[in-house]
């Protein structure tokens, strides 16, 4: 009867049962990936990693219901490269052992301070790349002459309008 075994973790199959069936649902290969912040990870890895007791996913899961008011918005003020580095050493710690307790519950209150950092970042990202547009649009093109009725917005709306300059009264 020919057994093969799984590289990654070690268990042996039978010779009717599939190492690649297993390999999509393998934990070591879900703890070598890292957590979902580092890399984009697949959705039957996350949820591999969401049954494994320390590792970010699982901590997402929790509730962070035990965790003091006044510690989640300590976490919530730290950059997002601190927590992030943060996360990965309580990871790599509670993975070899699972007792700390203390670190459990601060695996927990730093993933969900993770997410909300994350999303305010993305949030003044996007707000950053909107005024940035808006500012670019406002701005007029090179003028084409010295003359300031000849000169035009990105939109396309001249910035004289007929009738007069804009110091006389008009609207742009």
């Amino acid at each position: 009867m020919k057994q093969e075994s799984c590289p990654d973790c070690g268990w042996i199959f039978e010779e009717g049962q599939s190492v690649k069936a297993h390999r999509k649902r393998c934990s070591a290969i879900a703890i070598k990936e890292g957590p979902s912040f580092r890399s984009r990870l697949p959705d039957r890895l996350r949820k591999v990693r969401a049954t494994i007791t320390g590792t970010y996913e699982w901590a997402l899961s929790q509730p962070n219901k035990g965790t003091p008011s006044k510690v989640k918005e300590a976490f919530s003020v730290l950059p997002l490269k601190k927590i992030e580095t943060e996360l990965l050493a309580l990871e790599s710690s509670l993975l070899e052992d699972d007792t700390q307790h203390l670190k459990i519950k601060r695996l927990i209150a730093l993933s969900h301070a993770h997410v909300k950092v994350a999303a305010k970042e993305a949030s003044k990202k996007n707000r950053a790349q909107a005024l940035k547009e808006l500012n670019n649009l406002s701005k007029p093109d090179s003028p084409r002459s010295n003359d300031l009725l000849d000169q035009y917005y990105k939109s396309g709306q001249r910035r004289v309008t007929s009738g007069g300059l804009p110091s006389l009264g008009k609207r742009n």
